[in-house]
Formats: C-alpha cells, structure tokens, sequence
C-alpha cells in the first residue's frame, strides 16, 4: 500500500519522523473484525509517498487511518479502499 501526502495540491517532501517513522497505519475491516496496525516500510526520502506492506485475509472494505508529523503537527488521515479477491482464472 503506497500512500501519497499532499498540501494545497502539492507534494510533501520534508515529512518528520513519528514515533519512529514516517507514518504509522490502522486498518479495520468494515465488520471490525480484522485490525492492522502497520509499520511503514524503510525509505531514505521523507515523502511525498509511504509505502507499507501488508496483507488483507479478506476481501472487502476497510478503512484505513494515517498518522504522520508535517511541520511540528501529528495529521491524522483517514480513507476507505476496497480490497478485491484474487483474480478469477
């Protein structure tokens, strides 16, 4: 999952660790049977993109929170995504 920050239209690049990280991602499924929390992966630039990896046991919606420090303030982020089932063959 790549997650891509922006300001007023415009790519952040100058993001600042929080507790330890770029960003730090919940995931719940919409049931709220299924919880993630999720590390970002290791990157040497500080945005505008945090990729995580992870991996959903399910198909279906989830949504997703992202906290991540820009300019001395914790943002928090939120938005639902639809994980499809494996492909039909």
């Amino acid at each position: 999952m790549k997650i891509n920050i922006s300001k007023d239209g415009q790519p952040v690049t100058d993001l600042d660790n929080y507790l330890g990280a770029l960003g730090h991602v919940v995931v719940i499924s919409e049931d709220t049977e299924r919880y993630l929390h999720v590390h970002p992966n290791d990157q040497a630039d500080k945005g505008p993109a945090i990729g995580f990896n992870t991996n959903f046991e399910a198909p279906g919606l989830y949504r997703v929170f992202l906290q991540f420090n820009h300019a001395g303030k914790i943002h928090t982020g939120d938005f639902t995504i639809n994980v499809k089932g494996p492909a039909a063959s």
